[in-house]
């Protein structure tokens, strides 16, 4: 069972992430700096979504199983279109 989730415009679009960088910056008074800009893309660049592999689990390992989460969550299931693989 595999529960997918689109991701967030944040995790996707690194350009978001310097606009919210730049706004904090301006709203703290403080100047945002080519080297502070440079260390934020990198940092975003060492960490990006699934930088450092999946993590990957089985309901067993919890002591679950797919038709109890299937019942237990049903109705956020259906709410958010979340697609379900076997």
């Amino acid at each position: 069972m595999n529960l997918e989730l689109d991701n967030l415009a944040l995790e996707t679009d690194a350009r978001i992430g310097e606009r919210v960088l730049s706004r904090v910056y301006d709203f703290l008074g403080f100047d945002l700096t080519p080297e502070v800009e440079q260390t934020f893309m990198d940092y975003q660049e060492r960490n990006a979504t699934g930088a450092r592999g999946a993590h990957n689990y089985t309901p067993e390992q919890f002591g679950l199983t797919k038709a109890q989460l299937r019942s237990d969550y049903a109705f956020y299931i259906e709410r958010f279109d979340i697609r379900i693989d076997d």
